[in-house]
C-alpha cells in the first residue's frame, strides 16, 4: 500500500509526487490519459513558481523555465493599435509545458515515486481507510490517500457535491517551430508575447507567443466550440494579414491543439475534499481568470495538498487534516483565480493611451494579480 496515489502526470501531479516523495512518503503517480493530452504546450510560469520548483527537486528552476519575457505587447480588437509594456522585472518565463513536465516527473521519480504512464486509471474507489485505483490492464493501487490532478474531467468528480466544472474556455493553440533566426530577425525582442482580447463580448483573449525557434498562436473563448474555432481561424487571419508574424510562415487553425481551460472555476467549487481524497490543479480548477496559460496556480494548489497531505499521514483524523485544504486554498489563492475586479472593455482603450495602465494589465496578465 502506498502512502499517497496521485492520479494525472500533469504539472500538478508531478510537483505533488515529487514533494511528497522528497519527505520519504511511498507514492504512485498514475496518468489518467495521455501524459501530454489536452494541455498547451507552450505557456509562462511567473517568478513565484519558481521557489516551488526547486522545493520539488529542480536544482535551478530559472535554468529550467528558460529566459524571461522581455516585452508584453497589447493590440487593439481590429490589430491596429498597440501598447508595449517592459515586463522583464515581472520574471515570468516562456516556458515548453511538456518539458517542464517531464523535467519534474524525473525528481518525482529520482526521490522514489513510482510513475505508471503506460496504464491508466480507469475508475476510482473510495473507503474509509484507503482508496483503490483500478488500472485498464486489471492491476489495482491501493493508498491511504488519493490526489487528483486529473484534468477537466475528473474521476474524482462523481465522488464531490456539484464539483462539475461548467465554467471552462474553449482553447486553441498552434505551434510552429521556425528557424530561430527568423524570429529574432523579425521581432524586436525574444522571447515576447502579444495579447488582444480581440471579442471581449465572447470572452475571447488571443495571443501570439515568440521564443527561441518557438511560435504559438492561441485563443482562449466563453463560447462554444464552432464558436471558438471561427474566432480563432479569424484571429489567424488578421495576424498575418497585419503582418505580425514572419511573412514566410503561414498558420492552419485547422492543426491547432484544442482543450478546455476551467479558468477561475475553483471559485464555483463547494469543496474540493472527498473522502481520503483531494482535488487539485486544473482538474480542481486552479487557473488564472486573466490569464490561463500561467502554470503557477496549479502547481500551488499541489504545494498545499501535498503539505497538508504529509499532514493527514500522521494526524489520527486524516479527514480533519484534508478539510483544512479548502480553507487555506481560498486564503492563499482565492483572489489570483478570481475574475477582473474591472470590467476589461472600459479598461482596454486605456491601455493604448496610458504606460502606467499597460503596466498593470500586464502584471495581472502575467502574475494573476487583481488589475
Amino acid at each position: 500500500m502506498y502512502d499517497v496515489l496521485i492520479i494525472g502526470v500533469s504539472p500538478a501531479g508531478a510537483v505533488a509526487a515529487a514533494l511528497l516523495a522528497r519527505q520519504n512518503r511511498s507514492v504512485a503517480l498514475v496518468a489518467r490519459d495521455q501524459p501530454t493530452a489536452h494541455l498547451p504546450r507552450t505557456t509562462w510560469v511567473g517568478k513565484d513558481a519558481e521557489a516551488i520548483l526547486e522545493s520539488s527537486g529542480l536544482s535551478s528552476a530559472h535554468d529550467t523555465l528558460g529566459p524571461a519575457l522581455e516585452h508584453l505587447i497589447f493590440r487593439s480588437p481590429d490589430l491596429s493599435q498597440h501598447a508595449v509594456s517592459d515586463v522583464a522585472r515581472i520574471g515570468a518565463h516562456l516556458t515548453d509545458r511538456v518539458h517542464l513536465l517531464k523535467q519534474l516527473t524525473a525528481c518525482a521519480r529520482q526521490d522514489g515515486a513510482e510513475i505508471v504512464t503506460a496504464d491508466p486509471v480507469a475508475r476510482i474507489a473510495l473507503g474509509e481507510s484507503l482508496v483503490v485505483a483500478s488500472l485498464r490492464s486489471g492491476r489495482s493501487i491501493e493508498a491511504r490517500l488519493l490526489i487528483a490532478a486529473d484534468e477537466v474531467e475528473s474521476l474524482l468528480v462523481e465522488h464531490l457535491p456539484h464539483a462539475r466544472l461548467h465554467k471552462c474556455l474553449v482553447c486553441h493553440q498552434l505551434e510552429l517551430h521556425p528557424p530561430a533566426q527568423m524570429l529574432h530577425d523579425f521581432y524586436e525582442s525574444i522571447p515576447m508575447a502579444m495579447v488582444a482580447f480581440n471579442c471581449p463580448a465572447a470572452g475571447a483573449g488571443a495571443y501570439v507567443l515568440a521564443g527561441s525557434g518557438r511560435l504559438a498562436v492561441g485563443l482562449g473563448a466563453s463560447a462554444d466550440s464552432e464558436t471558438a474555432a471561427e474566432l480563432f481561424a479569424r484571429f489567424c487571419t488578421m495576424v498575418t494579414q497585419r503582418g505580425l508574424i514572419p511573412p514566410d510562415l503561414s498558420l492552419d487553425p485547422k492543426a491547432a491543439d484544442t482543450w478546455l481551460t476551467p479558468a477561475g472555476a475553483a471559485v464555483e467549487l463547494e469543496t474540493h475534499v472527498a473522502k481520503r481524497a483531494v482535488l487539485i490543479g486544473r482538474a480542481g480548477g486552479f487557473v488564472a481568470t486573466v490569464s490561463s496559460l500561467d502554470a503557477y496556480p496549479e502547481m500551488w494548489s499541489a504545494k498545499l495538498a501535498a503539505d497538508i497531505a504529509a499532514h493527514a499521514l500522521t494526524s489520527d483524523n486524516p479527514q480533519d487534516e484534508l478539510g483544512r485544504f479548502d480553507a487555506a486554498w481560498r486564503t492563499g489563492m482565492a483572489r489570483h483565480l478570481q475574475p477582473p475586479n474591472t470590467d476589461l472593455q472600459f479598461l482596454l482603450p486605456l491601455v493604448f493611451s496610458n504606460t502606467q495602465m499597460a503596466d498593470r494589465l500586464a502584471q495581472a496578465i502575467l502574475t494573476g494579480q487583481p488589475i
